[in-house]
């Protein structure tokens, strides 16, 4: 009489080198996030398009930057949005003292 014998299934065991190239993954990912973090505290923000309270806090963050609100009407452009500013968006700005000129959408005027 033959016995059938059960047959065990290999599992698979991962190896100590598969666990240091994951850590390895994720410091090098930690680094170029951080790196481009820098990066962008050190150029221009594009404020087109937000709201000019998102832009006062924004520049209150930062030690280096100061704005100067000048205000238009715009048929287009809703008011208290950015419509456009002094400093070219992407500029590299470093940690030099910078102030910038902001134009905020008064709407639409109103003829009396």
């Amino acid at each position: 009489m033959k016995t059938k014998r059960r047959k065990k299934k290999k599992r698979a065991r991962l190896q100590p080198r598969f666990f240091i190239i994951i850590f390895i993954a994720l410091i090098a990912g930690g680094i170029f996030q951080q790196i481009e973090i820098r990066n962008q505290d050190d150029t221009m923000t594009n404020f087109h398009g937000w709201l000019a309270n998102e832009v006062e806090e924004y520049i209150s963050r930062r030690e280096n930057m100061a704005v100067i609100w000048e205000f238009e009407y715009s048929d287009t452009i809703e008011p208290t949005r950015i419509m456009g500013q002094s400093i070219q968006p992407g500029r590299i700005i470093g940690n030099e003292a910078v102030v910038v000129s902001v134009t905020v959408s008064r709407g639409q005027e109103v003829l009396e």
